[in-house]
């Protein structure tokens, strides 16, 4: 019998005596696929859970946590936590918002059953720094004419996306001055609650001179998860010496 070309040039006998062994061949080596692909939901790749501040989260705040499930997909694997909440905001980011400190656990499961965590420990967001207006120094001498325009007291931080997690509760403004008619020393303060400046406030540092000295102290600050108020260091600006 003449074989077609393209076919085994072998005797078509001996291709029909092959067909079951091929067959069995093939089905085994479908199985053999199939139950890699299996494997691989059953027991991905190695995961893993980081955060960007290493093993500390903070209270009351977005943390970002990067899950990494290789051979997963999104779907296929759920990432939870027992303090606080963690929404993703990526295919591998969430945020982590524990809500007390302490260690806090970040779970992965897949098909119902845990495969990797992390227990960090969850601190309170650090003292931020009070500045006064665009200032960047909490001490310095400054222009007249710059202090008298500034408004308001602001908070800053060494660590990147705490930006507008504490609050101003209130603060003191004190004026050291001196009275040119009898050349004594004089002090007066108002006490501004909220981070803008009050009419009075206002008031009080419009009234700077030449060589006083105001000083900004009791600055008392909220931030998440506190159950009182924090008292940040005091801040004191020199009102820049008159030159004839």
């Amino acid at each position: 019998m003449v074989v077609p070309q393209g076919l085994l040039h072998l005797p078509f006998i001996t291709f029909g005596a092959m067909q079951k062994p091929l067959i069995l061949a093939l089905l085994g080596y479908g199985i053999f696929i199939g139950s890699i692909a299996a494997q691989n939901t059953e027991n991905p790749g190695e995961i893993t859970i980081e955060s960007n501040r290493n093993q500390t989260v903070y209270v009351g705040v977005d943390n970002q946590i990067k899950v990494v499930c290789p051979g997963l997909t999104i779907a296929e694997y759920v990432v939870t936590t027992d303090k606080g909440t963690i929404i993703r905001t990526n295919n591998e980011l969430f945020k982590l918002k524990p809500t007390s400190t302490g260690q806090v656990t970040v779970q992965v499961w897949v098909k119902g059953k845990v495969k990797q965590k992390k227990v960090f420990q969850a601190v309170p967001v650090p003292d931020p720094k009070p500045l006064l207006g665009l200032y960047e120094k909490s001490s310095d001498t400054v222009q007249l004419g710059q202090f008298k325009h500034i408004g308001a007291l602001r908070l800053g931080f060494d660590q990147v996306g705490l930006d507008g997690s504490c609050e101003i509760v209130s603060f003191r403004i004190l004026q050291i001055g001196t009275n040119y008619t009898d050349g004594t020393l004089f002090m007066q303060s108002i006490t501004n609650h909220g981070p803008k400046f009050s009419d009075e406030a206002q008031y009080l540092t419009a009234q700077a001179k030449s060589d006083d000295i105001y000083i900004f102290d009791e600055i008392k600050v909220k931030c998440p998860g506190d159950q009182k108020s924090r008292t940040l260091t005091p801040m004191v600006y020199y009102m820049e010496t008159y030159k004839e």
